[in-house]
């Protein structure tokens, strides 16, 4: 086998390679006397088909097939032999001009780039550290209230906080619009359920009053034909509630059904479960701007073969996404939607290679149980959760990556030169639902 290596342009590569015919034509020549041995056609027994006729009917198939075959076997011993790793699959091109003796063919394919690592030895990281406070418990005990409270007629102007019952119609350009339009729609001022201006455009209405309120839908609506045009909307206010809230005390304790059933043991609750999704949240964010600062310090040529893969894995995770929240069939999202995220994800997932590479890094299986534990801690029974994710390869895989994923985070903190911030329980989480 003749192999020749050309370099196109980035990781691009083209392999020449030339096999003897041979190869090719002896293999052909097999097939098709098995073929021949079961052939079935008119004029002839079963069995009885000369081999001309069988090569005359099925010469071109068997040596398409045959040709493939050797291409895939011949590129796979090219790249061993020329120490080359290719990034995706290749495309094969026949060579336009042959020998005659021999069976040639290019490969093109991009190769995976050399990375060289830019670490985080001496970089300044501020590294989130979060404490749940008694004002944090005191918040979360307010949010309870209005979670619970008990919502009483009101004759009197609509303010902020009330529920109100209210028919609306939308018109653009003097015309309805899909999903424009409801009837007793209850909607609690302030809630920022609606685009905006629209709360702020019925407060104050009174009972059986009626307005016509004008807004403009957001640049990034979701429905494009609406995204920043503008609209009217006329409402009726059927209903006026206004919240009452329940005293903190030991019976609304037991009405949350807490363990111990006092204002004491719910405090503590809230705390407890408060500070970890507090430390789940900081944990989350310390990695998210640590890899940040990763793929800041580091520009690699990265493989287009495996960008237009990644872009396709998230146009079949939004489209699954898509029809399962709005249950009807997905449009074709274009690939230019997810071209940065899938060139970022593509970015660290080479730079997280090359860090478990040189720090020699493997799963640690007491962080691996540790997190199967909590993630089984949220079912009814969590030892049977545990069983499935430890009998499932699958599934302790995707646990072991996120454990190594955690690990080279703090491979890298160990380079840097960290300083702490302490980030309180209501900043970490309007960050995150933002």
């Amino acid at each position: 086998m003749r192999v020749a290596v050309e370099a196109g342009e980035g990781l691009e590569r083209r392999l020449d390679i030339a096999v003897p015919a041979t190869r090719i034509n002896g293999e052909v020549d097999k097939r098709l006397k098995k073929i021949g041995l079961t052939a079935k056609m008119d004029g002839f027994r079963p069995g009885k088909v000369p081999f001309a006729v069988v090569k005359s009917r099925y010469g071109a198939s068997v040596y398409q097939e045959v040709a493939s075959e050797v291409m895939q076997s011949s590129f796979y011993e090219a790249i061993q032999q020329e120490e080359l790793h290719p990034a995706g699959y290749p495309r094969f091109e026949l060579a336009k001009e042959a020998e005659k003796e021999e069976f040639s063919f290019q490969a093109v394919f991009e190769v995976m780039p050399k990375v060289e690592l830019i670490d985080l030895v001496g970089a300044e990281v501020e590294k989130a550290v979060g404490l749940v406070e008694d004002k944090d418990v005191d918040n979360m005990l307010e949010t309870l209230r209005k979670q619970h409270c008990n919502w009483v007629s009101v004759e009197r102007e609509a303010q902020d906080g009330d529920r109100l019952a209210i028919d609306f119609e939308g018109r653009k350009d003097g015309e309805t619009f899909a999903g424009g339009s409801s009837e007793n729609f209850s909607l609690v001022l302030g809630s920022g359920m609606m685009i905006p201006g629209f709360e702020d455009g019925i407060m104050g209405m009174k009972l059986a009053e009626e307005r016509v309120i004008n807004v403009a839908f957001p640049e990034n609506y979701q429905v494009s034909d609406l995204a920043g045009q503008p609209a009217e909307f006329t409402v009726k206010v059927h209903g006026i509630e206004a919240p009452e809230l329940p005293e903190i005390n030991d019976d609304f304790a037991k009405r949350l059904e807490v363990n111990g059933e006092t204002v004491e043991a719910l405090r503590e609750e809230l705390r407890t479960t408060m500070q970890r999704e507090l430390d789940l949240s900081v944990q989350n964010k310390n990695k998210t701007e640590i890899l940040d600062l990763l793929v800041e310090k580091n520009s690699i040529d990265l493989p287009k073969t495996l960008i237009d893969a990644e872009v396709g894995r998230l146009q079949q995770q939004m489209q699954k996404q898509y029809g399962q929240m709005q249950g009807a069939k997905a449009p074709d999202f274009p690939a230019s939607m997810f071209e940065e995220q899938a060139t970022r994800r593509v970015l660290l997932g080479l730079l997280v290679a090359e860090v478990i590479e040189k720090k020699e890094l493997k799963p640690d299986a007491e962080r691996v149980k540790s997190m199967v534990e909590k993630l089984a801690a949220a079912y009814e029974q969590p030892q049977s959760v545990i069983d499935y994710y430890y009998n499932s390869k699958e599934k302790l895989a995707e646990v072991e990556a996120i454990v190594m994923e955690d690990q080279v985070v703090d491979a890298l903190l160990e380079d840097a030169h960290v300083t702490e911030k302490n980030v309180t329980f209501a900043e970490v989480m309007s960050t995150a639902a933002a």
